[in-house]
């Protein structure tokens, strides 16, 4: 991913700025996160995976990590090891 210009995810850019867990802005960088992993537990369940929220929370650590990737130098194919990784867990199953 060559995207000129791009910073990462906005919301993992917050979390870094306002460590205190109580700070309003990261109760909502939070609770974003948390909304996002329950809706890959939901279509993880809806597919029937056997293990929904173990596989969510793997692959919701594999995404904040590609987008980290993404955004700094060296890493040509962040997307394309993600989603190969993604495939790999969900087909396991």
């Amino acid at each position: 991913m060559e995207c000129t210009g791009f910073r990462g995810c906005e919301f993992i850019n917050t979390a870094a700025e306002y460590s205190d867990p109580d700070h309003k802005t990261r109760i909502v960088v939070d609770r974003h996160r948390a909304w996002v992993r329950d809706l890959m537990v939901d279509s993880l369940t809806e597919l029937g995976h056997p293990t929904p929220t173990g596989t969510a929370e793997v692959l919701f650590t594999m995404r904040t990590g590609a987008i980290v990737a993404s955004s700094l130098e060296g890493f040509s194919d962040a997307d394309g090891a993600f989603d190969r990784a993604w495939w790999a867990l969900i087909d396991h199953a």
